[in-house]
């Protein structure tokens, strides 16, 4: 038994995911899950895709550092576990062109660094489709009044699964009877398991307390939706669906040409190194960019603000 995965890696790959008001009982050679009334239930046997190593420095300083270089690849395969053909499938999301055109209003629900990815995400959907789209931090959202649509669809953003107002936040969407979907990075997490559905960023274990390629993916599979919802409306030619298409495709070479070119970069890490305070103007999805920088900054100890209107 572990609190986390990365502990019990080095003696296997198969876990069972224990839920809230959920038994285990344990006895050589096997074990049995009840519910809280003490009635014997099914959980499925899951396989950890990635291994111990990827939860190590692997040769690199430090996590952050790693992990930024991880990015080409788990970009990647994001996008390569719901694109082939030339297009996006849904098929593991369990998303239906049906559901997708019956949609009328979107909320996005989160915390921290993936609530500004939620925020990025509205001004794309918006950009590509005729539906409105509110951002909402899940710590407030849980405790408004909300008069949720039917045919509205909350998606909720969590690296963890496990944020206790997101997850909070996405119960009481279903209370409401409106579809839900999660997009979150722990394959098992309570907002895998209770979402109606779930688009799995593929990062792998994200150690470090600044996010890079946990936020990078949630972008990415955002992007990937947004696009979809517009095909699958009609809101967009083909054309323009291929064009963009490829160029999210493109994205993990374009990273890995930047992280190529070190001592350009260790000539901007130079020149910032001994900064104390920092400060960002951004217009439109640019804005968007700049409040998650300012809270990426202000996460390693440095002041930083972003100019507003208020």
């Amino acid at each position: 038994m572990a609190s986390d995965v990365p502990a019990i890696l080095k003696y296997t790959r198969n876990v069972y995911y224990i839920g809230n008001m959920e038994i285990a009982k344990l006895e050589k050679g096997r074990v049995t899950f009840y519910n809280i009334d003490g009635d014997v239930i099914e959980k499925p046997l899951t396989e950890i895709t990635w291994d111990a190593e990827s939860a190590e420095k692997g040769g690199y300083e430090h996590f952050m550092l790693k992990e930024i270089h991880e990015q080409p690849k788990v970009i990647r395969d994001t996008i390569n576990s719901v694109v082939s053909d030339g297009t996006v499938h849904f098929d593991s999301v369990n998303l239906t062109d049906e559901e997708m055109k019956s949609i009328d209003q979107i909320y996005i629900v989160a915390c921290g660094s993936a609530y500004h990815v939620g925020v990025g995400l509205q001004y794309v959907i918006e950009n590509l489709t005729s539906l409105q789209v509110r951002v909402e931090l899940a710590s407030e959202f849980r405790y408004r009044d909300m008069k949720l649509n039917k045919n509205s669809l909350v998606i909720v953003i969590s690296q963890s699964g496990e944020t206790a107002d997101t997850l909070a936040a996405l119960r009481m969407a279903k209370d409401s009877g409106v579809k839900t979907l999660g997009i979150v990075n722990v394959v098992g997490s309570s907002i895998a398991r209770e979402a109606d559905n779930v688009f799995y960023t593929l990062a792998g274990p994200e150690i470090s307390v600044a996010t890079t390629k946990a936020y990078s993916c949630q972008l990415v599979a955002g992007y990937l939706l947004a696009l979809q919802l517009a095909k699958v409306r009609k809101e967009i030619k083909d054309e323009r669906y291929s064009e963009l298409l490829t160029e999210i495709n493109t994205i993990p070479e374009k990273i890995e040409k930047i992280l190529e070119n070190k001592e350009r970069l260790q000539w901007y890490s130079n020149k910032l190194v001994n900064i104390s305070d920092s400060f960002f103007i951004g217009r439109g999805i640019d804005y968007a960019k700049g409040n998650k920088e300012v809270h990426h900054e202000k996460s390693i100890y440095i002041n930083s603000s972003i100019s507003s209107n208020t």
